[in-house]
């Protein structure tokens, strides 16, 4: 039976649906709660199937909101049903986070006191580095210390995270957008100069115990910088990682635009893939006998002369490396040194930077450091220095003025004069002055010109441009 309409049909057709009978007897029937209870659960059901992103949108709104209402309600409803869940989480998780500390508490006994530990100490101190990365470097089988997401068309960086042990350090990693087109343009270097299949790619490169392990998607690239030899599951993570960020970000990936704000969702995901695994401390064995007091009383006593003479090799240490921060940051405050480079390596101090012929001679400044002279290697390249009180010694040397002609150079650069003079003599200071860095004007208002010869080693250079 049809009324002719298609909209009345597709009502009819509705109704029919929704009441689970006979169209004709249900024309006329109203649409009760009871006769749409009967069909709502497997239509939420079907809707979870077909669209599931639509239904969970539409369902958490309403969720939302009538938690929000109960709490303000009544907040003892939704905590009596919490109460079994965050008990057992709880104690869940101050268990592990004591087993976590014992462990470490373990640990630090392990290093600090045993033999290994005072061998890599030693180690440190002849390699220059510091005792926790001699440590890292022996107990450590891999670690993932960068994540990289590339879009593959443009090479640009979508986005990129750092273990948290390198990005609290001060050298911190390279720039990111670097990085990327280096791997960019390896990538297409390979394609260009080499036989390849269509659609190879490269997947690892190797830097002694440095790896970069790279997982291309269909439009971006996932790269992995590996400290030692991880294994073959972290292939997985990856995989899994490209697939989650291809599923979520299709379109912002297709439509790149280089605003890469919308790919701060993907950090969870390159987060997955900061694995690491390191040597297990081995048992040690039993002693097969038994110690004599006086035995245990030796030992005890070597344990404490060791003990006292690694606090004493640590508080020399330190000492010498505020001698030395101190006097690094002395020569960084005095006129005309610059210091580029810096640093402590067996047992010897390196200076590199620029210093003006007028600055002060660095290694007289060591006088008061006590830092030997002999353990600090310098060297400084010549520059000259913009610092006003450099300018006005040069000017009075290169200048030579007359005794009845005073300089002065004022904090904004501008040279001041007053006396007299011979004409000849100012216009010729006015000129060299003008090409002079770090002079920004010349005042001689209250310089007086007189009549009188030029001086006769006017157009001769200063030493110190001859200067080594």
């Amino acid at each position: 039976m049809t009324t002719g309409k298609p909209e009345q049909d597709e009502l009819y057709e509705l109704r029919s649906l929704l009441l689970n009978g006979d169209p004709d007897q249900l024309l006329n029937s109203a649409v009760t709660p009871e006769s749409v209870s009967q069909v709502l659960p497997a239509a939420l059901i079907e809707a979870q199937r077909q669209q599931p992103d639509l239904l969970t949108s539409a369902v958490v709104t309403t969720v939302e909101t009538a938690i929000h209402a109960s709490v303000h309600q009544d907040s003892h409803v939704l905590a009596n049903s919490l109460f079994p869940i965050i008990g057992p989480s709880t104690r869940k998780s101050i268990a592990a986070a004591i087993g976590e500390l014992i462990q470490s508490l373990n640990q630090t006994l392990e290093y600090s006191l045993s033999w290994r530990s005072l061998k890599w100490r030693l180690e440190a101190r002849r390699t220059g580095k510091s005792f926790a990365e001699i440590v890292l470097l022996r107990t450590l089988i891999y670690q993932v210390e960068q994540v990289f997401l590339i879009h593959r068309e443009t090479g640009l960086v979508l986005q990129h995270v750092t273990a948290k042990h390198l990005a609290a350090k001060q050298s911190a990693p390279q720039d990111p957008d670097l990085v990327s087109a280096m791997l960019t343009a390896i990538q297409d270097f390979v394609h260009d100069s080499f036989k390849v299949n269509q659609g190879d790619s490269l997947s690892v490169l190797e830097f002694g115990d440095l790896r970069i392990w790279l997982e291309e998607g269909p439009h971006a690239m996932l790269a992995c910088v590996i400290r030692g030899s991880a294994p073959n599951t972290l292939h997985t993570t990856m995989q899994t990682a490209q697939e989650q960020i291809h599923r979520l970000f299709t379109t912002a990936l297709q439509s790149f635009d280089g605003d890469a704000a919308v790919f701060e969702a993907s950090k969870p995901y390159l987060q997955d893939c900061f694995q690491s695994q390191f040597k297990q401390q081995t048992t040690r064995k039993q002693i097969p006998f038994a110690l004599t007091q006086k035995q245990k009383i030796a030992g005890g006593l070597l344990a404490s002369c060791l003990l006292l003479g690694l606090i004493t090799w640590r508080v020399l240490s330190w000492q010498a490396h505020q001698r030395w921060t101190n006097y690094v940051a002395m020569l960084e405050k005095a006129p005309g040194i610059v210091v580029i480079n810096q640093q402590k390596r067996s047992g010897r101090y390196r200076l590199q930077g620029l210093k003006d012929p007028l600055a002060e001679e660095p290694i007289k400044m060591l006088e008061n450091t006590n830092i030997p002279p002999d353990k600090v290697d310098m060297n400084w390249q010549p520059y000259l220095s913009l610092d006003k009180s450099f300018i006005g010694h040069r000017l009075q040397a290169l200048l030579d003025p007359p005794p009845t002609v005073s300089m002065t150079l004022d904090q904004s650069g501008v040279l001041q004069l007053k006396g007299s003079a011979p004409t000849r003599w100012i216009d010729w200071a006015k000129e060299v002055s003008d090409r002079t860095d770090g002079i920004t004007g010349w005042d001689s208002r209250r310089l007086i010109a007189i009549e009188g010869p030029l001086p006769a080693d006017a157009n001769r250079q200063p030493s110190y441009f001859n200067a080594d």
